[in-house]
């Protein structure tokens, strides 16, 4: 009975520690962006510094808007139209959908496409830096790689609007999330401590 109550003790500490951890990650990158934006705009105008963030990096723009799509299809929702990178406007890209199904799920599907491009995002990252610059051998595939992540990094931002509506799905996602990690027994707490401990 004690290791059932210590491993639902650890998935509860561990959703809570995952969905906190894409909400401020979005949030900052966020931040981020917008400083670099702002010192770009003081520094070579606002015309070029808002090419530089918003238009150079259409890379991220587009695995921003994808990852949106992805999570809203798999969690059940219609995704009715994707615009992956929109060179004019004040919006970069946009996903429109349906939810579908009882007023949990669609809150649930809500959720998952507010947070996916920082959940997707983080991925993404893993397997370019952990899987794919390994491989790279020349000068220019590690140039090419480095614009991808900063490309995907400066564009795993999360909106107010996501937030809002991440906000909508946040509770029923964090049931999801640790029944998920209670059955797999994940516990992401011990890393965390053991990497303080140092």
């Amino acid at each position: 009975m004690q290791i059932i109550a210590e491993r639902a003790l650890n998935a509860l500490i561990s959703s809570a520690l995952l969905l906190l951890f894409l909400i401020v990650l979005g949030v900052l990158l966020g931040q981020l962006k917008t400083t670099i934006l702002n010192i770009l705009c003081t520094v070579f105008g606002a015309s070029v510094g808002e090419f530089i963030i918003n238009r150079l990096t259409f890379p991220g723009t587009i695995h921003h808007e994808l990852s949106h799509a992805l999570l809203a299809a798999v969690s059940g929702a219609r995704v009715t139209r994707i615009r992956l990178f929109n060179l004019r406007g004040s919006t970069l890209g946009s996903v429109q959908m349906i939810p579908r199904g009882g007023a949990l799920l669609q809150s649930l599907q809500l959720c998952l496409s507010a947070i996916a491009p920082a959940l997707c995002g983080m991925v993404t990252l893993y397997l370019l830096t952990q899987a794919v610059y390994p491989m790279a051998g020349e000068l220019w595939q590690r140039i090419l790689i480095g614009y991808l992540v900063f490309s995907i990094l400066l564009q795993m931002t999360l909106s107010r609007q996501d937030l809002k509506t991440a906000r909508r799905g946040l509770p029923l996602t964090f049931l999801l999330l640790f029944a998920i990690l209670f059955v797999l027994g994940v516990d992401l707490l011990s890393p965390i401590q053991t990497f303080f401990s140092f």
